[in-house]
């Protein structure tokens, strides 16, 4: 069916019809093949596309595609936001950690280069404890 519709399509521009013409002469078409649930379906979305107050159907796609961008890239955000937040507090926690480990280490009496070696953190951030 769809290829019989582009061909007629083609056929038409072909002869130089405008394009509101060549969509008339669709419609006929379809209206004359089509089985009677097709164009059930058909004049359903056109209702529902107009009782939404839609002019077009290009116009419900666009806002759908819109629609669905807008809460594709919230979520992305969302789920970026949410892994960020998760990394950063667990460098956190493992800066933490160096601390008190490097905190511990300078009680037990471990020089100050050693403390750094192990512990990761410079010998400023240690003198800093």
């Amino acid at each position: 069916m769809t290829n019989l519709i582009a061909m007629k399509l083609n056929s038409l521009l072909k002869q130089g019809n405008s394009y509101s013409s060549v969509l008339e002469e669709i419609l006929v078409y379809l209206r004359e093949t089509l089985p009677q649930q097709e164009k059930e379906t058909i004049m359903d979305s056109l209702e529902v596309l107009e009782n939404k107050g839609y002019t077009s159907i290009a116009e419900a796609d666009y806002e759908e595609g819109f629609l669905n961008g807008l809460l594709e890239g919230e979520a992305k955000g969302f789920l970026d936001g949410e892994a960020k937040g998760k990394a950063e507090g667990f460098l956190d926690g493992a800066f933490d950690k160096a601390r008190e480990m490097a905190k511990a280490m300078l009680l037990k009496g471990y020089p100050l280069e050693d403390v750094s070696l192990i512990s990761g953190l410079s010998e400023e951030e240690i003198k800093e404890l």
